[in-house]
């Protein structure tokens, strides 16, 4: 039989400001704001990367959930995860407001580990036409929002959930790339609440990876003498094409 061609008339992404949530969830008041501007490009280095404020994510020596487990007090503190993390510490009931800017071209599919966030509103960056969530008092909530080039959105969360999330593009070559961060939600009670298996831990240390300190294994917050972490021209991306 002959086969019938088809042609795609194009994606048509739906807009999820025009759906109505049936759980009647209130909106949010945030109670921590966090800016986000996604970028790509080449560095000075001549790599192409992509990055959150110009700080392209590299993996910690130290996974970031055995660091928060495993560093006491200072796992409240954003600097013992490195620098490369890019890492948002966050309060236990913390309401945080992220408004997410995509200077690129290209679409991203947002996606938040560990938690879901209501869509406030979207807008366009380079005409500043802004659509916001005005007629419904219940916003849409999701755990992936498609993010247009060259707009933004505003979005909220409740950090209600122990643990170390990641939030990053979900097309695996950004995410590659560096268009990636973490949240570490709540460490205090991580560390009261959470005992994760030997095995575990001997499975990282047989594979070459550190299993317990800050981002490079060391006590506190002593961070020198790592190629992933720190303020060094080869990895902090400050300066862009």
């Amino acid at each position: 039989a002959s086969l019938k061609r088809e042609v795609n008339g194009g994606w048509r992404i739906t807009n999820d400001l025009d759906l109505e949530p049936l759980d009647d969830e209130p909106e949010m008041e945030p109670t921590m704001r966090i800016t986000l501007d996604a970028f790509s490009g080449v560095f000075d280095d001549k790599s192409f990367r992509h990055s959150f404020n110009n700080v392209t994510f590299m993996l910690p020596e130290v996974p970031t959930l055995l660091t928060a487990l495993s560093t006491g007090d200072n796992a409240t503190k954003r600097e013992v995860y490195g620098h490369q993390s890019n890492t948002y510490v966050l309060k236990m009931g913390d309401v945080v407001e992220i408004t997410l800017n995509n200077h690129d071209y290209y679409t991203h599919p947002f996606h938040l580990h560990g938690h879901v966030f209501q869509i406030i509103e979207v807008g366009n960056l380079r005409s500043g036409m802004r659509r916001t969530k005005l007629s419904r008092d219940s916003p849409v909530r999701r755990d992936t929002f498609i993010l247009r080039g060259g707009h933004y959105a505003v979005l909220r969360f409740r950090a209600n959930n122990p643990g170390a999330w990641l939030f990053h593009c979900h097309i695996e070559y950004h995410a590659i790339r560096g268009l990636q961060l973490t949240f570490v939600t709540a460490p205090e009670l991580l560390q009261k609440n959470t005992h994760l298996p030997e095995g575990l831990k001997e499975n990282c240390i047989a594979q070459g990876i550190r299993a317990a300190g800050n981002a490079i294994g060391h006590d506190g917050l002593d961070l020198e003498d790592s190629e992933g972490d720190g303020d060094d021209d080869e990895n902090d991306n400050d300066s862009e094409q």
